[in-house]
């Protein structure tokens, strides 16, 4: 019998049509479908810009990907605000990441033009020099911002994004339960993938591989025959017992955050692996159609559990980065393989079990933005006679 959790995730018969589906070979490879993710999906989603940590009233943090680049602040109230980083000047790179922010100002490197924390130009070197028309009331274009989970998020859509609040739906009660607020950054690693940021995403959404891949690192701490997943509106998530629990003696419902592994997929490009004390939190983010980056926060709380002394915890934690980094390490040597195969005329199709149910949601997800694949292809193909 499976274990009653707190949450009841969906049984494998009741996934809403996320079970068993293929995708084509050209959904991963195809420059026009790329470019059309980037555009019509990937910015005008809520993609992780940073931890909460990194960004304070004198320091500001920079977020780029899929050839965009923001500056994110936060004022001395604790405010945040975000914008292009890119001077309205001549399309200088304003900041990098970590830079000081004196007075509230982020300087033009190049001309010296003054932006203040919400974007907007309030400073002209020899301003009478300009047409005033164009430089009165200039400004870097916003970018919606939010704080959630001890990170910060951004969207690209500006004052047209989707509210926070409504994109995260219910994952909002499952991660909050956490309190991440309170947690700390343990460190943050990078690593570049040979693959499409699609197939990134999909290495990370299911168990299926964890027998044959993780051998070495997880030999028996997940119980993964015990795996029940849930789906969430284009999110979705799993519950995957631990071997190092005894169920049978904690009371019904198990509160599945405490006592297991929880898995959540953010639609569309980020992750959340979490433990009872700690999480990874992987955002994959496309570089072109066949390269991409995944960065990784680890977070852990900072009180030990009940029992347990807390300098040891914090040794403990210490070394999370590096253990998360031997589990990446043997997911990125297939994921990094993939470009071998992606032209080759014997790659047609993916195809997904029940098991894989996640990734049949988030290519439904997708489809539900963009129009499924093979629509898309069927309306460029010529008329016939």
């Amino acid at each position: 019998m499976p274990v009653r959790f707190l949450v009841r995730p969906d049984a494998d018969d009741a996934l809403d049509g996320a079970g068993p589906r293929d995708v084509p070979a050209g959904a991963y490879r195809d420059p026009a479908r790329y470019a059309a993710e980037v555009d019509g999906l990937l910015c005008r989603s809520w993609v992780v810009a940073a931890h909460a940590s990194a960004v304070r009233p004198d320091r500001l943090a920079v977020w780029d990907g899929f050839g965009q680049t923001v500056v994110v602040c936060r004022d001395d109230d604790g405010r945040l605000t975000a914008f292009a980083n890119i001077c309205q000047h001549r399309g200088a790179r304003l900041a990098e990441d970590g830079a000081p922010c004196p007075g509230g100002q982020v300087v033009c490197p190049w001309h010296g033009f003054v932006y203040d924390r919400s974007g907007r130009v309030t400073a002209v070197p020899r301003r009478a020099s300009f047409d005033r028309s164009l430089v009165d009331g200039l400004a870097a274009p916003a970018v919606a911002v939010a704080e959630f989970a001890g990170l910060v998020w951004v969207n690209l859509a500006g004052d047209a994004a989707e509210p926070f609040d409504h994109w995260i739906g219910d994952l909002a009660a499952e991660l909050g339960a956490y309190g991440m607020d309170g947690w700390y950054l343990v460190g943050e690693r990078r690593w570049p993938v040979a693959a499409n940021w699609k197939a990134v995403v999909e290495g990370f959404s299911e168990d299926y591989h964890a027998r044959i891949v993780h051998d070495d690192t997880i030999p028996s701490g997940l119980v993964y025959d015990g795996t029940q997943i849930r789906l969430l509106g284009r999110h979705t998530m799993m519950v995957t017992p631990l071997g190092s629990v005894d169920y049978d003696a904690l009371p019904a419902p198990v509160d599945h955050r405490r006592h297991a592994y929880c898995h959540y997929s953010a639609f569309p490009a980020t992750v959340f692996s979490c433990f009872p004390t700690h999480a990874q939190v992987m955002s994959m983010v496309p570089l072109a159609v066949d390269r991409s980056e995944l960065r990784v926060h680890v977070v852990a709380r900072r009180q030990a559990p009940d029992g347990v002394d807390q300098d040891r915890y914090e040794r403990r934690m210490a070394t999370g980065v590096d253990h998360f980094a031997a589990i990446a390490a043997e997911d990125l040597s297939v994921l990094g393989r993939l470009h071998t195969t992606a032209g080759a005329a014997g790659y047609r199709r993916n195809v997904y079990s029940r098991l894989e149910a996640r990734i049949s949601r988030f290519h439904q997800a997708v489809d539900d933005v963009l129009g499924p694949y093979e629509e898309r292809q069927q309306r460029k193909a010529p008329h016939a006679d």
